[in-house]
């Protein structure tokens, strides 16, 4: 989840190019409010699935079962 929040606030800050510290927080505040919940909801199910064949696999690689 840190990685996706992280890669989509980026895009979006960097996007607009603030030029000043306080346009930097105001664009990572926008980019913040602006991911929809449903978003969140769907990164975290990503998350949860992986979780669950990590346990499956005993902390093995995984990523072939998807």
């Amino acid at each position: 989840m840190v990685f996706y929040l992280w890669g989509t606030v980026k895009d979006q800050v960097y996007r607009r190019k603030p030029h000043t510290l306080e346009d930097l927080r105001q664009e990572i505040t926008a980019a913040c409010a602006a991911i929809s919940v449903e978003s969140l909801t769907d990164v975290a199910a990503a998350i949860a699935r992986r979780c669950v064949m990590c346990l499956a696999a005993n902390g093995e690689h995984f990523e072939h079962l998807k």
